[in-house]
């Protein structure tokens, strides 16, 4: 079953102690001379345990909630670079100069040197026109604006974050193709440690992510690693339609930033605590 579900894979779709002062000053001249800026995405909650890694923060603390105002949770005595911002059930209706402002205000007040808007809608015209509103101000302050991919065409002078798990072609063929689609220095890799469900074949190289609980239903115990696409994998029969889970682990991650490195990717995103017991699997 492996080497049938690693073909039908590969060619898918789209062809605080001295000694840890030490370690971790060591780590962090590993990732600046990787020149790649690696950020820990995390919850306020989990901010501090975070910190204690060589990795820059981003602080899950904020959202946009009821008046068009930028809402926040209690910071703890960290200092993360990027404001990380839930705008779930936003509709960019309101007044974009004041919510803007709030935003512009909370990175010059806390040192934030990007934003990270985490939109999940489809970019309809009113999120269009305050994502416009948002980067023209961010420009103006030196702020680094993270969009999610659906929204690449809307703002030319953002980052665009793309998924870290696809199966169209091989790993390298699927950052090569986001590198000539929006050029390199434009994108950030966002790298999860979640189950993705992709039903083969996969046209789209786009999957659904699976519970935990969902997982250990279909997990027979097998699993494989996968050197094309740098995850490991298992399979499983659903309805008559072949389907492959694939998930990472330290070897995995290590594997995608080198790549996404030599692709010329200068951003990356990993989920905390999600990687607390792998981060020191990481090396690249």
């Amino acid at each position: 079953m492996s080497p049938l579900i690693n073909n039908i894979l590969t060619h898918s779709a789209f062809p605080q102690s001295a000694d840890m002062l030490i370690i971790v000053s060591h780590i962090r001249r590993n990732v600046q001379l990787a020149k790649i800026d690696i950020f820990l995405s995390t919850p306020a909650e989990t901010a501090i345990s975070a910190a204690q890694s060589c990795y820059q923060l981003s602080i899950m603390a904020y959202r946009i909630g009821r008046g068009f105002h930028l809402y926040r949770t209690a910071l703890p005595p960290v200092n993360p670079q990027i404001m990380d911002i839930d705008c779930a059930g936003f509709t960019g209706y309101g007044p974009h100069e004041l919510l803007t402002a709030e935003i512009i205000g909370e990175c010059i007040h806390c040192g934030y040197t990007g934003i990270n808007l985490g939109l999940s809608s489809k970019p309809t015209q009113p999120i269009v026109n305050f994502c416009l509103y948002l980067s023209k101000a961010c420009q103006g302050h030196g702020i680094t604006l993270y969009l999610p991919e659906s929204f690449s065409s809307v703002c030319q002078d953002a980052m665009i974050i793309i998924p870290g798990q696809n199966i169209r072609g091989t790993y390298s063929q699927y950052l090569g193709s986001m590198c000539s689609r929006y050029g390199a220095k434009r994108l950030a890799l966002e790298l999860e440690r979640i189950y993705m469900d992709f039903s083969l074949p996969s046209r789209s190289g786009v999957g659904s992510v699976l519970s935990e609980r969902r997982f250990q239903e279909i997990y027979t115990g097998s699993s494989f690693y996968s050197d094309a696409l740098l995850a490991n994998y298992t399979s499983y029969i659903s309805g008559g339609n072949a389907h492959i889970v694939l998930w990472n682990d330290g070897k995995s991650l290590s594997q995608k930033l080198s790549q996404a490195v030599s692709a010329g990717i200068g951003h990356a995103f990993l989920y905390y605590p999600h990687v607390s017991d792998i981060l020191s699997e990481i090396r690249f």
